[in-house]
């Protein structure tokens, strides 16, 4: 992505237009797959100290019963899938839980809502990222115009995707230290 940025300051006119829509397109695809894939990660993290429902925080109790609520919601007036959510949490309160991911994982696709879904399941707080989730939602349909042949040639401009590579290479650093800190200060305990 670094690269990328410098190659943004060529003099070739033709050149920079495609390397504008090729940086969006591939920072926008490492700012995802980093998201996602730091998420799995701290999740497996947490997993593996093997925790007691009862000793996880609350956004990862959720995690822990996750197959359980889903099945509440997809037979919402059926009473013994209600009743079973209720004797599954007393029986699992005190049990070692498995936390996956990939089964809270609604859509892997990285707009603002996602993100903020993301930060919520790992317990991170988001009030230092409300401020770019237009940004981010920005990115998004943009990344999606490119990929699906919708923007001119012409688009996006070189400031923009400036604008995107400093946004991901300090989102992702930032997301990380997000992760870090929950890890370290043990935020996935209750």
């Amino acid at each position: 992505m670094i690269t990328l940025n410098f190659l943004l300051d060529g003099r070739r006119k033709h050149e920079v237009k495609v390397i504008c829509r090729s940086s969006v397109v591939l920072a926008y695809a490492h700012w995802e797959q980093f998201v996602h894939h730091a998420a799995e990660v701290y999740i497996n993290y947490v997993d593996s100290r093997r925790l007691s429902l009862d000793k996880l925080s609350l956004n990862l109790q959720i995690v822990g019963c996750q197959r359980l609520i889903k099945n509440v919601i997809n037979y919402k007036s059926e009473f013994g899938y209600q009743s079973q959510l209720i004797e599954q949490l007393k029986l699992k309160c005190s049990e070692t839980v498995t936390l996956r991911y990939d089964e809270m994982k609604q859509k892997s696709n990285l707009d603002a809502e996602s993100f903020q879904r993301i930060c919520e399941i790992l317990g991170i707080e988001t009030t230092l990222w409300r401020d770019k989730y237009g940004f981010i939602n920005d990115l998004y349909r943009t990344r999606c115009n490119i990929a699906h042949g919708e923007l001119s040639s012409d688009s996006p401009q070189v400031e923009y995707a400036k604008e995107v590579l400093d946004f991901v290479i300090h989102g992702i650093d930032h997301f990380k230290t997000d992760i870090e800190n929950a890890a370290l200060n043990k935020d996935y305990l209750l």
